[in-house]
């Protein structure tokens, strides 16, 4: 049996008349207790109980505006690796109609499972987009695979499954997901493993290609937190000590919902670069 974690979670409710004094939860934030790692699920803004409770356009188009404002703060955090910050930003909001409740704990080793459950009694099935509690495990290649064909990055602004020899006296080579270039700079892209079996020689190849002048300069690395891998959060753990020793290796969590922005903002947008292509065959010349 997995060994069950500690979670705090918040409610997020809606008053738009603090005279009726009438509260809709809309939403949930939770969060693991010792990685502050966090997630979080906000209804759509025309659900039948929203639109019940905000009878006039005006009060749904301000409902509407605040609550993408709460998203956009929250989207901010976890894109940053910021979890720590989350109960401070909270505290700063400066919009009366949003409450949050007091952190409230919850024990479980499945945190979407829990997620769901807990917007099912809070805020109510009928009203949640179930596309938006997904228990499938995203796999990391997968997903850049994806972000990189809808993108239409032309295939000679990078190279695939690279095989790199991290320093001379060193007899291996490590394979890369993804190498291109970046001005006058090789940059990397690699997948963390799902299988928490894996974690540990995968640590040691990032942490010899980190410590690589030629090719530590910025490396992505793509994981999901939901999977076996970051059981206690040790893959968070493991990036924490990564980024700590280089602070050019960046975290993207491909289970959170601006996973897509994020890798295209700080990745696909280079790659496709017009001088990319040019720039790569001159560095690995």
């Amino acid at each position: 049996m997995a060994k069950r974690k500690q979670f705090e979670y918040r409610v997020v409710s809606y008053m738009d008349d603090p005279i009726r004094f009438e509260q809709i939860n809309f939403g949930l934030i939770i969060q693991n207790i010792q990685s502050k790692h966090f997630e979080y699920i906000l209804t759509p803004n025309d659900t039948p109980k929203i639109n019940s409770l905000l009878p006039t356009s005006s009060k749904r188009k301000l409902f509407k505006l605040n609550v993408n404002y709460l998203r956009f703060l929250l989207d901010r955090l976890q894109s940053e690796g910021n979890y720590n910050k989350l109960t401070q930003t909270l505290q700063d909001i400066e919009i009366s109609e949003l409450i949050f409740s007091s952190p409230k704990p919850a024990l479980s080793d499945n945190v979407s499972q829990l997620l769901e459950n807990l917007a099912d009694v809070y805020i109510g099935h009928q009203f949640i987009a179930r596309d938006s509690v997904d228990t499938t495990i995203i796999e990391p290649k997968v997903f850049a695979e994806k972000v990189v064909e809808e993108n239409d990055v032309p295939k000679s602004h990078y190279k695939t499954n690279f095989r790199v020899q991290p320093e001379r006296s060193v007899p291996f080579k490590i394979q890369v997901d993804y190498i291109y270039a970046n001005k006058d700079q090789l940059e990397i892209v690699n997948t963390a493993p799902t299988q928490l079996s894996s974690t540990s020689m995968w640590y040691y190849r990032m942490r010899s290609l980190s410590d690589n002048e030629r090719f530590g300069q910025k490396v992505t690395i793509l994981g999901n937190t939901q999977s076996e891998a970051n059981s206690d959060s040790t893959l968070l753990q493991m990036y924490q000590t990564l980024h700590n020793h280089n602070s050019n290796v960046y975290f993207v969590d491909v289970a959170q919902p601006c996973a897509i922005n994020t890798f295209k903002e700080n990745v696909i947008d280079v790659m496709k670069s017009e001088s990319s292509e040019s720039e790569l065959k001159k560095l690995l010349a």
